[in-house]
């Protein structure tokens, strides 16, 4: 699994059917090469100051809820506020020497990501169907994208879930433009996670 997600759903779900609470999780923060399972290219929003993490979740949920409550018509918009506000909060925060984020952003060179690029290009080169739910391939984002993804096989099956496809594919072809069109699935119904036939 390649993440660009910020979220904690990942360990959440996994904990409810694994006492033991350990992934084989690589971020950006790790240096040295591992064979991770699943990659988090934008780290986790956390922080290692456990008492000020449920005030600063708050925090962010109520920036976002804002955002969401402004006239924001358009997805991509509305994507961009979200954005800006992240990147906002993070940055105030980080400033704050008591503290310690776990956040970190793909293409934010601060941190030793070799490693975690290297395992995805691997990750990549070994797939032969690929299923995209919930990431929009957003510009700021593209120089990394096309970096991981080039080494996609060309013949792999790239399944799009989403309940606008079509977006995330033009997207797509702007990162990927030697992929086959007829190797690019579009999918609309999302009340579940898509497995591929291919598994």
């Amino acid at each position: 699994i390649i993440s660009w997600n910020y979220d904690s759903q990942i360990e959440i779900a996994y904990s409810e059917y694994n006492d033991q609470n350990i992934l084989n999780i690589g971020t950006k923060s790790d240096s040295y090469y591992q064979d991770w399972q699943i990659i988090k290219l934008n780290g986790i929003a956390t922080f290692r100051d456990q008492f000020d993490l449920v005030r600063k979740r708050e925090e962010i949920a109520l920036k976002l809820h804002e955002a969401d409550n402004d006239l924001v018509s358009s997805y991509t918009a509305k994507q961009l506020v979200y954005q800006a506000e992240f990147v906002s909060l993070y940055n105030e925060y980080v400033k704050d020497n008591e503290h310690t984020s776990n956040l970190s952003f793909a293409f934010d060179n601060s941190y030793p990501s070799d490693a975690l690029f290297r395992r995805s290009q691997k990750i990549i080169s070994e797939t032969n169907a690929l299923v995209i739910i919930g990431y929009t391939f957003p510009f700021f984002n593209r120089e990394i994208d096309r970096e991981i993804l080039r080494t996609i096989i060309p013949d792999t099956k790239i399944y799009i879930q989403d309940l606008y496809p079509e977006r995330i594919k033009q997207s797509l072809r702007a990162v990927l433009p030697h992929i086959k069109e007829n190797n690019i699935i579009l999918l609309k119904e999302v009340d579940q996670f898509y497995l591929p036939p291919e598994l």
